[in-house]
């Protein structure tokens, strides 16, 4: 569910520099603990998705954007973008 009065999340706020761009600059800095720490490594990146959807809009809880992901990984506009 998304908090009252925020927008909703739309292709084009992914496109923008907050969106994916943001993902594809921070993401690689990550460093992972490896074998026998997958779940420590898996709180760290859960907890970066988090940063960056609360970067992105922080009107918009964490759960309603993951959702609204998955819709729009399918729009064309996007995938074409991301290609």
């Amino acid at each position: 569910m998304m908090w009252c009065g925020a927008a909703a999340l739309t292709p084009e706020h992914l496109i923008g520099d907050k969106g994916l761009v943001a993902i594809l600059k921070h993401f690689p800095k990550l460093k992972w603990k490896g074998r026998g720490s997958e779940a420590a490594d898996m709180h760290q990146l859960v907890k970066s998705y988090r940063e960056w959807a609360f970067e992105l809009n922080p009107r918009l809880n964490f759960q309603y954007i993951a959702r609204r992901l998955a819709v729009l990984g399918q729009h064309k506009r996007l995938r074409v973008r991301l290609a």
